[in-house]
């Protein structure tokens, strides 16, 4: 779902350009906030309310946790949608764009589908069913892919304007989500057992609806939060940045090109950083569950091994990217403009990658209201520092001021965590031999950059070589710096045997190992 989301945005921009994409780029933040909520916020806690019913250490009945749900989010999800269906305008007006307008009100009907596929997502999740929700989120993905992008080349090839482009392809964003809830009503009705109704006191649910509404609503936007960061760096960047970059001396349409430039970031941040929250992921359940035990040695090394893991992905992304991003940006995105942002911004896949897998940690030791606390320290930090570089730098300010705030956000995690769990989670002789892995990968990569340049014609903007090359640099980039790091014991045989592939890379362990 995440490559999905990350990779459709490649062919859009080559079919509609860096002003499509800046247009596009614009109103996307609505609809990832509207997914994050129906995807991770409130599916965790009504499963988790529905879950506690079967311990019996649940407070509400099945039915009123189920009633109460879907009142509370239908109420939810309709303020949601007026506000930003009549409010669009004002929203246009921020962003110093009222062309705006029409996509962000296509958008806001992404939020009727919240408490459906909130609902039926935290049932099935509940009952230990996680295959509706996998097979409702690749299908909604992949719909709005084909349709985002099938309405790109037709109202492109129509001849109609980029605003147009961009209020089609977010109609395919609306059909993904009607999809997803159709699959998850037609898992429902095939799983559902011949049963009475559950009885619904209406004295019970005067009594619990309240205390339930303010725990859904409240708990589920608290587990949201995390996963929310990087639509809060977008909504910052959509908000402020072509408005400042419009205060630079950039002309209209040079300002909202380079707008669309530095949005060339966010797929590769989202690609650089999937694998690391994927694989820190596997093991964070295994933090929680110690966590009840009361087995704390267990606990910290779980924390400690899940550290390590994104430190060496997360720095293994950062450094080969820092090194091909212009490589990278002039296959994917035509040329190689901003790759000096783009550059800045790659950096910041190591700390992001750090930051989520802190919060991850203390998401499972029950220690949610911090990260709130860190998240909100790092946007302002964002905020101050595009208000005084971007004028100056333009995208580089941009850059600067994310990378800045991911770098504050993971340090204040990392102290954090280290103050629980009284112990480092990453280790000096581990730190120094990621380092020393990313430096031997860098240089493996610019010599063969050299090479390149030298076999191949440098002026050539044949892609189909370009690919050749990048895939090339990738490939071998990778088996040097795993080969170095496993090589140098940074995990053992038992470590590797949670991730995959992990025997087959144990064979290149020390034999003290």
């Amino acid at each position: 779902m995440k490559i999905l989301s990350a990779l459709y945005r490649i062919p859009y921009q080559n079919i509609v350009g860096d002003v499509g994409f800046y247009i596009y780029q614009q109103a996307y933040p609505f609809y990832a906030f509207a997914l994050v909520l129906s995807t991770y916020g409130f599916p965790v806690i009504i499963s988790k309310l529905l879950a506690e019913l079967k311990e019996e250490r649940g407070a509400y009945t099945k039915a009123e946790i189920i009633f109460v749900s879907w009142v509370s989010l239908s109420i939810m999800s309709i303020t949601l949608f007026i506000s930003l269906f009549f409010g669009a305008g004002h929203i246009a007006g921020i962003m110093n764009d009222p062309m705006m307008v029409k996509s962000i009100q296509v958008v806001s009907f992404g939020f009727l589908f919240i408490p459906i596929v909130s609902v039926l997502k935290g049932l099935f999740q509940s009952e230990g069913d996680t295959i509706p929700t996998a097979v409702s989120q690749v299908a909604e993905q992949s719909v709005r892919v084909c349709f985002i992008l099938l309405f790109a080349f037709i109202y492109y090839q129509y001849g109609l304007s980029l605003y147009e482009v961009s209020e089609g392809a977010f109609l395919g964003s609306v059909i993904g989500s009607v999809v997803s809830g159709a699959v998850l009503v037609f898992y429902y009705l095939k799983q559902r057992k011949i049963a009475k109704t559950p009885v619904i006191s209406s004295l019970n649910i005067r009594r619990s609806f309240m205390p339930l509404m303010r725990m859904i609503i409240g708990q589920g936007l608290i587990f949201s939060i995390t996963s929310l960061v990087l639509v809060f760096i977008q909504f910052m960047d959509a908000f402020l940045l072509y408005p400042l970059l419009s205060t630079s001396g950039l002309e209209v349409i040079e300002a909202k090109q380079w707008k669309g430039i530095y949005d060339r970031g966010q797929p590769l941040l989202q690609v650089g950083t999937s694998a690391t929250i994927a694989l820190s992921l596997t093991i964070v359940p295994l933090i929680s569950k110690y966590k009840q035990q009361q087995n704390l040695k267990v606990v910290e090394k779980y924390s400690e091994l899940t550290f390590r893991l994104s430190l060496m992905l997360g720095m293994a992304a950062a450094a080969g990217l820092f090194v091909m991003v212009d490589l990278v940006n002039k296959l994917l995105f035509t040329n190689a403009s901003g790759s000096n942002a783009l550059q800045i911004l790659m950096i910041s896949i190591l700390f992001y990658s750090l930051m989520m897998t802190g919060m991850f940690v203390l998401q499972s030791l029950g220690n949610n209201m911090i990260s709130i606390l860190f998240i909100c320290i790092g946007l302002i930090i964002k905020f101050i520092l595009m208000i005084i570089l971007i004028p100056k730098m333009q995208i580089v300010g941009a850059a600067i001021s994310t990378t800045a705030c991911f770098v504050v956000m993971a340090l204040l995690v990392l102290v954090y965590v280290r103050k629980i769990i009284k112990k480092p989670m990453i280790i000096g002789k581990t730190f120094l031999v990621i380092v020393q892995s990313a430096f031997i990968m860098s240089v493996v990569l610019y010599v063969e950059r050299l090479i390149f340049a030298i076999v191949m014609d440098p002026v050539s903007s044949d892609r189909l070589v370009l690919a050749f090359q990048v895939f090339t640099m990738v490939a071998s980039g990778a088996l040097v710096y795993l080969y170095y790091v496993i090589r140098r014991g940074v995990f053992s045989v038992e470590e590797l045997a949670l991730l995959p592939f992990g025997s087959k890379m144990a064979k290149f362990l020390p034999k003290d190992k």
